[in-house]
């Protein structure tokens, strides 16, 4: 198993094409994931996370920012995703990343993770910088959204699209892409949870695959899965959206070790295959 410190590689990746995800355009990349922090405000009840209370310290992090280097040319097309815990809580080690980075690729993106309970206010000059996006783990309305919760036991949804709002209303629309968990408290409904959040004038809505803590897949959630991605696919070719939907809408890949990872490939894979059918009609 991998340090949870550790740089994570993922290896000359095909970038998506962004209207459908389902093809893509001829360039690669490199994509980089770099644990800033363990610490985090909330507890939702669906994070891989156990350890809260671990520090990651700034040399560390120098030591990832090294092997980002060492393993990619100046030149190549570089994503770098600052990820935790909450990376927001350590705005100077997001700030040192970027600098350091920055200065030294040139065409490097960065993706900042975070649950948008709060804006520092560092992160407007940052985001006045044209390669940083922030994802935004919001998983649909106030329902939707409810495995999101502060170390109190309170919801988070109030805080986030307050925050969302307040980010859109600054001309920040652009660099905001609302990123989706689905599970048991969405899936029945997930495409009213993904119009729901393209209302937010979000740049995209990102819908990721079930997490890992569940015990058993039921088939009523796989099918629900389908028929919701079904949908999604419709009102994508319809022109509903008026902001792109990312989905599990392009071809996932053959690999996995448990019969929960082979449940989640077969669903990728029918998801991608049934909206490829639907945008050709």
């Amino acid at each position: 198993m991998k340090d949870r410190h550790s740089v994570v590689v993922i290896q000359d990746v095909p970038v998506i094409h962004s209207e459908f995800l389902s093809q893509t355009i001829g360039v690669s990349m490199k994509r980089y994931s770099i644990y800033l922090t363990k610490q985090c405000n909330c507890r939702c009840l669906y994070c891989y996370q156990t350890d809260y209370s671990s520090i990651i310290s700034q040399f560390e992090i120098m030591k990832q920012i090294e092997q980002v280097k060492k393993r990619t040319s100046k030149n190549e097309y570089v994503v770098v995703e600052l990820i935790g815990g909450e990376p927001l809580l350590k705005m100077n080690l997001v700030l040192y990343c970027y600098e350091q980075l920055n200065s030294y690729f040139t065409n490097i993106e960065f993706y900042i993770s975070t649950n948008l309970t709060f804006i520092p206010k560092e992160l407007y000059s940052l985001l006045d910088k044209k390669n940083v996006t922030l994802f935004v783990s919001i998983d649909g309305d106030k329902d939707g959204n409810s495995l999101r919760i502060y170390k109190n036991k309170l919801f988070v949804f109030k805080d986030v699209t307050t925050n969302i709002k307040k980010l859109v209303s600054g001309g920040y629309g652009n660099k905001l892409v609302a990123h989706v968990v689905v599970h048991y408290n969405n899936v029945y409904n997930l495409s009213y949870h993904v119009s729901f959040i393209q209302r937010l004038n979000v740049s995209m809505v990102d819908v990721g695959i079930i997490e890992g803590y569940y015990p058993i897949i039921t088939k009523k959630f796989c099918d629900a899965f389908i028929k919701e991605h079904e949908t999604i696919s419709r009102e994508i070719k319809m022109g509903i959206y008026k902001n792109n939907v990312s989905t599990l809408l392009f071809p996932p890949k053959k690999t996995y070790r448990t019969g929960e990872e082979k449940i989640h490939y077969l669903l990728r894979k029918t998801v991608y295959e049934k909206h490829k059918e639907e945008v050709k009609q």
